[in-house]
């Protein structure tokens, strides 16, 4: 039987919720001791709350599976990449922003750039960044500053260089429909003893946007719509060799999604690697996500997988 336990700080009996299929309802419980918990607390960081790493750690002193237990950290996740000597290849260059030195050399290397909050998520937290010779422009989800000295893009930025951990990647230029900027999202889970492709939905910006997020007014599109796809075959080995160095680094990780642009050489480029998928808008993707996660937990093949 499955368990909903929704977090909060004084649910000290572990209370929770399952669905009475005889009521057609969801009705309240002390929740028994798991067999495996799958994980989506929405916060980041150190998953936000001392009572909830206090459960989490209960959780593994009793030996209890957790699916994705927390986070990656974006910063982590782009130092794991770049030194891998495979999947560099395919990783923008991608480094921590401290100071307006750092910021002043990258965009003399890489005219456009995006910066973004560590622990920023579905497309909040990203600011687009242009150099045009002596003058700089930045976009932000809610206006865009042009024709900028570098002194005043400093001062535009100088807050969030002080309040947030920032990392700057590399802009790529990917390939566009009708003038729009599209990726895919590609979702991965980690069965029967090795990762399986699940699904790659398609997110195309609104018309002059930069980021894809539906809640940032990005769009679904199908991949009949796309006019330049990657092949399946090169996604999957992409997926799989990302969730082996996942494992390595992380251990406990069973599920992914990774956001993928193709540029107009057909080259891939992974711009973030997501622990917690959000639900996808594609039925198909999401119907079969939930099959998997259900069969995984319900036959043991979720815990067989960590040992």
């Amino acid at each position: 039987m499955g368990f909903v336990l929704p977090y909060a700080k004084d649910n000290k009996l572990f209370k929770g919720y399952y669905w009475n299929d005889r009521t057609r309802e969801w009705q309240e419980v002390i929740c028994p001791k798991p067999h495996a918990v799958y994980n989506r607390y929405p916060l980041r960081g150190d998953n936000g709350e001392d009572d909830l790493l206090v459960y989490l750690q209960t959780l593994k002193r009793w030996s209890v599976p957790i699916f994705n237990s927390s986070f990656f950290h974006k910063g982590r996740i782009g130092k794991l990449f770049q030194e891998d000597l495979w999947l560099k290849n395919y990783f923008p260059t991608t480094i921590e922003l401290k100071n307006s030195r750092q910021l002043y050399r990258f965009l003399e290397r890489y005219p456009t750039a995006y910066l973004k909050d560590v622990d920023g998520a579905q497309g909040f937290g990203i600011w687009k960044l242009e150099r045009n010779g002596e003058h700089y422009s930045l976009h932000s989800q809610q206006k865009i500053y042009t024709d900028l000295t570098f002194t005043q893009l400093v001062y535009l930025l100088s807050k969030l260089l002080k309040e947030k951990d920032l990392l700057l990647q590399e802009g790529i230029r990917g390939a566009m429909v009708n003038e729009t900027a599209y990726d895919f999202r590609v979702l991965m889970v980690y069965h029967d003893s090795d990762w399986k492709m699940v699904g790659t939905g398609v997110r195309a910006a609104v018309h002059g946007g930069y980021t894809t997020h539906v809640p940032q007014g990005g769009a679904v599109l199908s991949l009949q719509e796309i006019p330049t796809r990657p092949r399946k075959a090169s996604v999957i080995r992409l997926g799989k060799k990302i969730g082996k160095r996942l494992r390595e680094e992380y251990g406990e990780i069973n599920e992914f999604s990774f956001d993928l642009i193709v540029d107009n050489q057909g080259s891939l480029w992974v711009v973030d690697v997501n622990s917690k998928p959000m639900t996808f808008d594609e039925r198909e993707i999401q119907g079969k996500r939930v099959e998997m996660l259900t069969r995984m937990l319900v036959e043991g093949k979720f815990a067989a997988n960590l040992t």
